[in-house]
């Protein structure tokens, strides 16, 4: 996703023409390909077998919509920006209404009295202007003074514009964070911090939130790539596809992966759950495939070219983490640094090479990868390190969007007893079920909208 589609024009409505070519709607969406949407929507909704439609789309017990059935196209409900320019009137850079009606009042008064002011002699209405100018600074300056204006791309972004912009309330801020609050969404922003809290989900930001001279400030490239697409999903996935969905069972063969405690081995955990996840999504009516269905080694180059010959449209691979620090414990969800952007585990000036192909994919990554993150997490209740950035090879080079799943420390005593538990396996099944159909219907809605 470009910049400036922080600054393009907001979807219509949902609207259809009183006698539209047979067959087609306005804006020459076939009625098939709409009657698909909506049939592939209910049909996830209804079919999976967990009953998704309860789910709380929100860790931490908070309520929110489902993603099947009637519900919001958007991660969360109501937060969209007020205008496609990052202004309250929708004309960033333009003239304000303060001036708009000064501009109208003159053309009038000019017509009836034309007026000659100082050496604006042949220009009458400049005249005017000045005068009525003049008299409206006071009520201009005081309406600027709350205006949002447009997104400089480089630049970072000051939490009180990004805030009004995209409708939440004014941030309430103490020394260390600052909260901002709309219908559907909590977010928590820590200064000098990379971490950030969605609706009590951890969320990492490539830059820490910095103190400016008057107000905190977001990085652009986080506002960007990473609360953007959050926000307004309909831009980051018009184009994005959800037929072709691959599973990669992480590791296998001669490559066990980690080996954990009480007799953990990652590459049969991870092809166990891989197999009842690509069954719960292939029960919702998606066409489903594995890098792997049995126990050998794959290279993770073979594992890149499957996924182009098979032309999928998302890709998700799952894995369980280990560490020598046997206290680390919890799931992990990674999708790919923003380019020239560091990873989460590295510093902030550390050097980042410039794009890879798997950026193409950043805005669309990160709204598959916070959906698998959230829903594994309120399915599970297991202990949330984050959505988290890196650049490893799958993610580097993947054809479409990728994420990659740590679901959960084989090295750490509990986890590791979880593991082996098959209800905890089965939760966890369904979580990333779930996420990735809850993807899939933010994808058919935005397409659905761009056909409108």
């Amino acid at each position: 996703m470009r910049m400036q589609q922080l600054n393009s024009k907001p979807m219509r409505a949902h609207r259809l023409v009183v006698n539209p070519e047979p067959g087609r709607l306005e804006g020459g969406a076939p009625r098939r390909h709409i009657r698909e949407a909506e049939s592939h929507i209910c049909k996830t909704n209804s079919a999976l077998p967990l009953g998704s439609r309860s789910s709380p789309l929100q860790a931490g017990g908070k309520e929110s919509v489902s993603f099947g059935g009637r519900s919001s196209a958007t991660p969360f409900a109501g937060v969209l920006p007020r205008s496609p320019s990052l202004g309250v009137t929708g004309r960033a850079g333009g003239l304000s209404p303060a001036a708009h009606s000064v501009k109208i009042v003159s053309r009038a008064l000019n017509a009836l009295f034309p007026f000659h002011f100082f050496g604006c002699q042949g220009r009458p209405l400049l005249g005017w202007f000045t005068v009525l100018w003049l008299s409206f600074c006071a009520v201009d300056s005081v309406w600027a003074a709350g205006r949002v204006r447009e997104l400089v791309p480089g630049e970072p972004v000051p939490l009180q514009q990004f805030a009004s912009y995209y409708g939440f309330s004014p941030p309430e801020m103490d020394e260390r964070t600052a909260t901002i609050r709309a219908e559907g969404m909590e977010l928590v922003l820590e200064l000098n911090s990379r971490r950030a809290l969605v609706n009590g989900v951890v969320l990492w930001l490539h830059q820490p939130v910095l103190s400016g001279r008057r107000d905190w400030q977001i990085s652009a490239v986080d506002v960007e790539t990473v609360l953007d697409p959050l926000l307004r999903p309909q831009y980051a996935l018009a184009t994005a596809g959800y037929r072709r969905i691959v599973i990669d069972p992480g590791h296998g063969g001669s490559d066990p992966g980690a080996i954990g405690l009480m007799g953990t081995v990652e590459k049969e955990l991870a092809l166990a759950l891989s197999l009842r996840v690509a069954d719960l999504l292939r029960q919702a009516g998606n066409e489903v495939h594995l890098t792997r269905t049995d126990d050998r080694f794959i290279s993770l180059s073979n594992r890149v070219v499957l996924a182009r010959e098979l032309q999928a449209d998302l890709f998700v691979s799952i894995h369980f983490n280990a560490a020598q620090n046997r206290e680390a414990r919890g799931m992990e969800t990674f999708v790919l640094a923003a380019a020239g952007q560091p990873s989460t585990g590295e510093a902030v000036n550390h050097p980042s090479p410039p794009s890879l192909p798997g950026n193409a994919f950043d805005a669309s990554s990160q709204l598959l990868g916070f959906a698998i993150h959230r829903r594994v997490l309120a399915q599970t209740g297991n202990s949330d390190r984050g959505l988290k950035r890196a650049r490893f090879y799958l993610l580097r080079e993947a054809p479409c969007p990728t994420v990659l799943f740590e679901g959960a420390f084989l090295s750490n005593p509990e986890d590791a007893r979880n593991v082996l538990r098959p209800e905890f396996m089965e939760s966890m099944a369904h979580g990333l079920a779930e996420g990735i159909l809850e993807y899939v219907g933010w994808v058919l809605r935005a397409r659905l909208e761009k056909a409108l």
